[in-house]
Parts: C-alpha cells; sequence; structure tokens
C-alpha cells in the first residue's frame, strides 16, 4: 500500500511503520542472540506473506516466511513455504467454511479515508480464507505469527513448487522471536540503551552475564499518546522477579 495520500488521513499503523523497529526487514535472520540465554516463542516462527492474485491457486493458503523452525527442518529458516489446513473433513468445514467474498461498503471506505487501517488488500478478492485474512489484515506483510498444534511438512510436494507446511490450528499472531528473562538495572545514558542482568539457572536469581539491550521510544498515535513507555522500568515492583 503506498503512503497516505492527499485526500485521507495518516493512520496509527502509518505512523509507527515508519519507525524502522517497528518493520520486519529491521531484524535480519542471519542475526540470532544467545541461544543460552534467549529462547524462540515457539517451534515455528514466521512472516504471512499474502499471495497475490495470480498465486491464490498454487497457494491455497498464505505464504509463510520462515524465521525458526525445528532442527530437521533448520533449511527452511529464510524460506518462503505454502502455508495450508491439514486435509481433515472436519477442520475444511470449519476453516473452509468461513472463507467470505470481501466487499467494502461505504462505511468501509469512509473509515479507511478517515485514517482506519483495514484490510484493504484483500478487498474485492472472493473465497478469502482464513489464512489469506490474517496475513492481509495489515497494509503490509508484517504479520508475525507462531505456528500452534501439529506441522505436517511436505518438502517435495507433487507439483513441484515450494514445501508446504499443514497445521490444524489457526496461527498466533507475535511479536518478536525470542524471549529471555532478565531484571532491568537502567538506562545506559546513551541513546535508548538499557543495561539488564540475566538469570542464572544454576543459582536461581539474576546473578547471570549483563547486557545492553534497546528499548526505543514508542511512536506517538494520532493524539499524540504513546501507548508504552520504558522510562522508570526499573523501578517497577515487577522488575526484581524479572
Amino acid at each position: 500500500m503506498a503512503n497516505a495520500s492527499a485526500n485521507r488521513a495518516t493512520s496509527n499503523y502509518e505512523r509507527y511503520w515508519a519507525a524502522p523497529f517497528n518493520q520486519p526487514e529491521h531484524y535480519p535472520l542471519d542475526l540470532a542472540p544467545d541461544p543460552a540465554r534467549y529462547w524462540p516463542i515457539g517451534a515455528w516462527i514466521g512472516q504471512l506473506i499474502l499471495p497475490t492474485v495470480a498465486e491464490r491457486s498454487k497457494v491455497i493458503g498464505a505464504w509463510l516466511e520462515v524465521h525458526h523452525a525445528p532442527d530437521e527442518h533448520r533449511g527452511l529458516v529464510g524460506r518462503k513455504v505454502r502455508l495450508r489446513w491439514e486435509n481433515m473433513p472436519g477442520l475444511n468445514a470449519a476453516l473452509w467454511g468461513a472463507a467470505r467474498s470481501v466487499v467494502f461498503d461505504e462505511e468501509a471506505h469512509k473509515a479507511v479515508a478517515t485514517g482506519t487501517a483495514l484490510a484493504e488488500r484483500v478487498n474485492g478478492l472472493t473465497d478469502v480464507n482464513p489464512l489469506e485474512s490474517l496475513a492481509g489484515a495489515h497494509p503490509y506483510d508484517d504479520v508475525t505469527v507462531r505456528l500452534q498444534g501439529q506441522v505436517r511438512v511436505r518438502m517435495e510436494p507433487s507439483d513441484g513448487r515450494e514445501p508446504i507446511l499443514f497445521v490444524t490450528r489457526m496461527p498466533a499472531e507475535i511479536t518478536g522471536r525470542y524471549y529471555a528473562l532478565v531484571t532491568f538495572l537502567g538506562p545506559t545514558g546513551q541513546g535508548d540503551g538499557y543495561q539488564v542482568r540475566h538469570y542464572e539457572q544454576a543459582s536461581g536469581d539474576f546473578s547471570g552475564p549483563l547486557e545492553v539491550v534497546r528499548l526505543p521510544e514508542v511512536v506517538p498515535d494520532s493524539n499524540g499518546t504513546r501507548n508504552s513507555a520504558a522510562g522508570g522500568i526499573e523501578r517497577s515492583p515487577l522488575n526484581a522477579e524479572g
């Protein structure tokens, strides 16, 4: 989607997107934190990509750029694969039965014009399935998800095209790839850096390594309000337990 034009208000989504740290490309896939201190949020993590109109018949779901995978499928990291529902009667009835044609009415167009971010990329499409709906919910392909439940991998599909991941549950939206247990010590005094100390499993306390993490300031919304703030996080009563 192009930047807001003169005849439509800038949405909060577009405001947030302008910050580099809110864009997936800001976090290269070839850089990963220390696996001894950081854990992946899930076995399968990826970025949903809405298929083009011409791709829909071969994808039959949504594209997934794999950001993390189990060890036996680590070679898929960085690749774009097809994400589909497992072919099960009950699942097909529940999920394909939810497919809908999307046509914006006048109210929806007015909402977009006044700065509401809607799923414009699926407007006008027929039989939009739930995976496409989730992938196309944002103006850009930046919806990051964790695959839930059983995941079946078909590396060499009969059509000779990209590998396929089959799932039985709707992917869960997430905001990052890794997590760690740390306690905040305070700002470094240099930019948005904060010094933290990692939890040490052997001793059962926060005596692990020191590290500097970044806590960039949240972009304000159209009312000038920031939805969260990092200032003083080290003084939070919850900080003692990480």
